[in-house]
């Protein structure tokens, strides 16, 4: 996995350099590339299951950042938020799961849970009483799916995945083909252990990764936009992934995660040439002009479409390990189950093919011939993934032994499956029963085509059908209409009846009330406390400090100081009448003054003496 996601991850950002040349978010673009590219670096690492999710979450705001690059454009920053909010429903069961796991093994390391799974298989957890008691660990792996399914866009939680388109077509190719969609088919085969515990949890795997891989096929046929038809063909991939799991095949599951991640990476970045070269939207119904077509890279085109549309039949019948013994009737697999895996299979080759068709073939009046406008160093890029892609298209049937012993150490393998012996014998089988599936499909094409051309003008049963399951399909199956009349618009209308009853009705006339009874609380305050209590109080008081002021300007100031103040004149005048008695010019006067004062001095000094 390390070496899956820093290969795409630096390809794509050697590719992003000359595709993103002139951008205003050139440097915006690279540094949330980087971090997503780093955060899925530490999601496979992660030892912990707090870790995990700290990183998964990471995952998921960068993806977050990245499909809404284009943020003017209202398409793209819709496209974010759905994708944000649709991760963020996995994500709860994600985050109940790893509470679970703590209750349950009272650890969150990774190694410890998957070595004690075994242990607590029989173990119950009451939800509902103690009647509605659940298995353990089907509860948990349960809501571990939940996580699984949202990010890795299967039904019916894959509704973000064709909108993420709206992100630059190199953050198409990380998103869908080496990062953000292969963390769940990781985490569900990094607990593996876990998930062998509880076959409910392995059949709803099996259902959901079929219908997936069905729906996103059938949905793919279709699309008009090239990207989109990337998109769901991403979920149809992923959906064969799951049901690989969930068939126990861990370890097949893991190869074609990693041989998916070179083709659909080489798929994108070739697109996204094409595209660029026009400057305009790509509608497959209309061919492409050939003219001046780069060959490297016509070639690398069909070699990428060709070793996509040949993994899931190569899964199916690869060895001992396919999943073709895994779902045959001849074992445990029901006959409708078998027959529609090689459905899916034979859809895939269909929408490819009509991909490369319409990339190859472009015509109109305003077709402009295609040239090279990417370096030579794209050359070197889409060759680096080419051969990586070649050599991985026959590795299952020349090289799966040596996978298989590469991986034994790290994932289990089929245990509900076929014994290998049997399942070997089964390949040759296998191989004539695809091609007896594909020559009757291409028997009924035929026979439909001469039917069609010999039909009457009125249009038969079979058209009429034909015709109601196109436009079914055409419109997704109508998962994004049926959650906008089932969640969004009722979970809206909800919330408007909230703001306009509740918030409105209830809340601010709660306050307009609270605000007029405060209002004449304050008016009686103030007319009877501040008027008749503290104004009539401070009048009181200044009419004593007047009173208080006037008494003492009568009673102290003329009563008492006046009076003293008279007194001390008259004693200092009768001191100086006594003064000027010894002033009378006499002698003797004198001489009684001088000998009184040298009594007086020398008295003086004898005390102080």
């Amino acid at each position: 996995m390390l070496v899956m996601v820093t290969a795409v991850a630096g390809l794509v950002q050697a590719y992003s350099v000359r595709y993103m040349h002139g951008d205003g978010g050139y440097a915006r673009y690279f540094a949330c590339v980087s971090l997503f590219t780093g955060s899925m670096v530490m999601l496979v690492m992660s030892d912990n299951l707090l870790e995990l999710f700290v990183f998964w979450e990471a995952v998921g705001l960068c993806s977050f950042l990245l499909i809404g690059f284009t943020c003017e454009r209202k398409a793209a920053g819709d496209a974010a938020v759905k994708a944000f909010w649709v991760n963020r429903i996995g994500d709860a069961g994600f985050l109940l799961a790893i509470l679970l796991a703590w209750r349950t093994f009272g650890t969150l390391d990774s190694q410890t849970i998957v070595r004690e799974a075994g242990r607590h298989a029989g173990e119950s957890v009451a939800i509902f009483g103690p009647y509605g008691s659940v298995n353990t660990l089907t509860l948990l792996t349960l809501l571990f799916l939940c996580g699984a399914l949202a990010k890795s866009a299967q039904f019916p939680l894959h509704v973000w995945l064709p909108n993420a388109m709206e992100a630059p077509t190199p953050v198409s190719a990380l998103i869908h083909a080496a990062t953000m969609v292969t963390a769940g088919v990781f985490m569900i085969a990094r607990f593996s252990p876990l998930f062998d515990q509880a076959p409910v949890t392995l059949d709803v795997l099996v259902v959901v990764g079929l219908s997936s891989a069905l729906f996103g096929a059938a949905v793919s046929m279709v699309q008009a936009d090239i990207k989109r038809v990337l998109a769901y063909s991403t979920m149809s991939q992923l959906g064969y992934m799951m049901m690989a799991c969930g068939l126990g095949a861990y370890g097949l599951a893991i190869f074609h995660l990693v041989a998916h991640a070179a083709f659909k990476s080489l798929l994108f970045l070739t697109a996204g040439t094409a595209i660029e070269e026009v400057a305009a939207r790509h509608d497959s119904p209309e061919p492409l002009r050939s003219d001046g077509w780069f060959p490297a890279r016509f070639w690398l085109l069909w070699g990428s479409a060709v070793a996509l549309a040949s993994m899931p039949p190569l899964v199916l019948i690869a060895g001992g390990k396919g999943l073709f013994p895994l779902v045959s009737p001849s074992e445990h697999g029901h006959p409708v189950f078998w027959a529609l895996t090689w459905v899916a299979a034979l859809m895939t080759v269909v929408y490819l093919l009509r991909l490369v068709r319409a990339a190859e073939h472009r015509s109109g009046p305003d077709a402009t011939p295609l040239r090279l406008l990417t370096p030579k160093t794209f050359g070197y890029i889409a060759g680096t993934v080419a051969v990586v892609t070649l050599a991985s298209v026959w590795s299952p049937l020349i090289g799966w032994a040596w996978f298989e012993r590469f991986m034994a150490s790290a994932l289990p393998f089929p245990s509900r499956g076929a014994p290998v012996a049997a399942a070997e014998g089964t390949l040759s089988a296998a191989i004539m029963t695809a091609m007896g599936v594909t020559l009757a499909a291409a028997a009924f094409g035929v026979l439909h085509a001469a039917m069609r051309r010999r039909a009457p003008a009125a249009p038969g049963l079979w058209d009429r059908w034909s015709a109601m399951l196109y436009v079914v399909v055409v419109n997704r199956g109508y998962v994004d209409e049926v959650y906008q009349a089932v969640i969004v618009r009722p979970v809206l209308g909800f919330a408007n009846w909230l703001s306009d009853s509740v918030d409105v009705g209830i809340i601010d006339r709660a306050f307009e009330g609270l605000s007029g009874v405060l209002e004449g609380v304050g008016k009686w305050l103030s007319d009877s406390i501040e008027v008749g209590i503290i104004d009539r109080g401070f009048e009181g008081f200044s009419v004593v400090i007047e009173g208080v002021g006037m008494w003492v300007s009568t009673y102290m100031e003329g009563g008492v100081i006046d009076r003293a103040v008279d007194g001390i004149g008259e004693a200092f005048k009768a001191l100086g009448q006594f003064a000027r008695s010894f002033q009378s010019g006499q002698f003797h006067h004198y001489a009684v003054a001088v000998v009184v004062g040298a009594i007086l001095i020398l008295g003086l000094y004898l005390v102080a003496g």
